[in-house]
């Protein structure tokens, strides 16, 4: 659902302006579910928002539910390094100067606290140990927000964002356009059927990993990819009845 009303470019400024508290103005049309895969037998990456805006800076935005294996929290710091390298890798060409490389964003609005240190935001940019006067500057920045902060030394904007992000409550311009956005896109068939062919996409997925598990023993993530994908294809069964949508069965 984040996706999908994100690839409205006006929906995807006011996230980014909500989260950031600047002026953003989005040129490249919002890539849902972007996939960056840079050898075929490579690991792919598939992400939920992959816009570029006016000042050539290019965002990677990921919803980040909570999740009942506590590798997965754990695996975030390492997951957001990878994302910049395929985002990086997926940007250039030969030839390309580094010089001329975009600053990314990377940014994971979490439905939880990912650090247990009761911040809203967690921003990272590599700093000299030796001097901490001395940044790299290598345009790269990873930002996790916790939805879950309640301190009222949250920026409004912010704020309101966790709180319908968390509650499903609009409170202002920014949240109330999103969730007429969310109730509209729940409404419409073909939603449905395409949601129905990302599932399907990522369970042709789930499957090419189980044959390549099969030969490298990995039973245990056969098993948590088959737990992730179920909730989300029985919310679609629920929405799609609640439409009187027939399930599609193949």
């Amino acid at each position: 659902m984040f996706g999908k009303v994100m690839e409205d470019p006006e929906n995807c400024e006011a996230l980014l302006e909500a989260l950031l508290l600047e002026e953003i103005e989005v040129i490249d049309c919002p890539q849902r579910e972007k996939f960056i895969q840079m050898k075929k037998d490579g690991k792919y990456v598939q992400l939920d928002l992959h816009v570029k805006d006016s000042r050539s800076r290019i965002f990677d935005a990921e919803m980040q539910n909570k999740s009942k294996n506590p590798e997965k929290q754990a695996e975030l710091p390492k997951r957001s390094r990878y994302y910049h390298s395929m985002v990086d890798c997926n940007e250039t060409s030969a030839g390309t100067a580094y010089l001329d490389l975009s600053e990314v964003y990377v940014i994971f609005i979490c439905t939880f606290d990912p650090f247990e240190k009761g911040l809203y935001k967690y921003t990272f940019q590599k700093t000299c140990i030796e001097d901490g006067e001395i940044t790299l500057d290598d345009k790269a920045t990873t930002i996790f927000f916790n939805a879950t902060a309640e301190y009222d030394d949250i920026p409004e904007k912010t704020r309101n964002l966790f709180r319908y992000i968390m509650k499903e409550e609009a409170t202002d311009e920014i949240t109330t356009r999103l969730k007429e956005s969310v109730e509209e896109a729940r409404m419409r068939e073909d939603w449905g059927n395409e949601y129905m062919q990302t599932v399907m996409h990522d369970t042709e997925v789930w499957n090419d990993g189980k044959a390549e598990g099969r030969v490298e023993g990995r039973a245990e993530g056969r098993e948590e990819m088959r737990a992730e994908l179920q909730p989300e294809i029985d919310a679609l069964k629920a929405l799609l009845l609640a439409n009187n949508i027939p399930f599609p069965q193949k």
